[in-house]
């Protein structure tokens, strides 16, 4: 099986994946809004306050990106493990999943990138950290680092030209067949304005603290809260560079193991899923 058409699918299945793309559409609209009021260098935390405190509907705009960005990974991820948990990685393509699974990890990487841009305290601590896991990577760490972020003045404006430039471009590249048969109907459109409207309405983004200031329990975006928590456990080289991938090459391998690695193989990539949860939560009850 290579795609199975939309029409095929259980109704629930149907509207998840008619989701994914008015959410999409909705995150890059408003992300374009904010594109013309961001600042990335110099004081970013100013920028952002401006942005959400006196440019007219800046913090719906805000809020609304942020809304739509979550959705659009949330989505991308209930597909692709609704994908391995019905073993349909075995009949896919190595392109079709290769396309799948990279374009999940592009919409996490720009909700972490996004996260870094708040330009507050948390931002800057995840991006110091994500420097150092960068510059750690063996061989090629010195060229990663200044790719994460940058230095002084200029530390956000790398994750600023991944996140507005880079990474959507490389998202709708991956994903520009498969939407094809995610094309939502009225009704579809009409539940994912009514979801983020609520969401952008009633879910706030929280109280930010300036650079420099100390934040008690700072924590990264929720779907990191497993690899900090990996991070506490065991050294950075293995808990955020060799165990995470080695787990990505195993996923992304999956359509090509035949025989009597294919089902120890899926199983062992459902085992690592569940015991990240794991951190997850031990992490967010911490």
């Amino acid at each position: 099986m290579r795609h199975e058409p939309l029409r095929q699918c259980p109704c629930w299945w149907k509207l998840l994946s008619g989701l994914f793309l008015p959410c999409l559409i909705i995150s890059l609209s408003s992300g374009l809004v904010l594109l013309f009021q961001y600042r990335p260098q110099g004081n970013v935390f100013q920028s952002v306050e401006h942005i959400t405190t006196l440019v007219p509907y800046g913090f719906f705009f805000r809020r609304l990106h942020f809304a739509s960005g979550q959705a659009c990974a949330l989505l991308a991820l209930i597909h692709v493990t609704h994908h391995l948990a019905k073993g349909a990685s075995a009949r896919t393509s190595l392109r079709v999943w290769l396309r799948l699974t990279g374009g999940l990890g592009i919409c996490f990487l720009l909700l972490l990138t996004g996260f870094i841009l708040k330009g507050d305290q948390e931002s800057v601590l995840a991006g110091t950290i994500l420097k150092n896991l960068a510059g750690a990577v063996p061989l090629v760490g010195a060229w990663l680092a200044p790719l994460a972020v940058g230095e002084g003045q200029s530390f956000f404006l790398p994750p600023y030209i991944a996140h507005c430039f880079i990474l959507p471009v490389a998202l709708l590249a991956l994903l520009h067949g498969h939407l094809r048969s995610w094309r939502p109907d009225n009704n579809t459109l009409a539940i994912a304005a009514l979801l983020l409207g609520g969401w952008t309405v009633t879910v706030p983004l929280g109280l930010p603290a300036p650079p420099g200031m100390p934040v008690d329990g700072a924590s990264g975006p929720w779907f990191l809260l497993g690899l900090q928590e990996l991070l506490r456990l065991m050294p950075p080289l293995w808990g955020g560079i060799i165990l995470p991938g080695l787990f990505f090459v195993l996923v992304a391998a999956l359509p090509i193991l035949r025989g009597r690695w294919a089902k120890p193989a899926h199983y062992a990539v459902l085992i690592c899923v569940g015991l990240y949860l794991l951190l997850e939560l031990k992490r967010a009850l911490a």
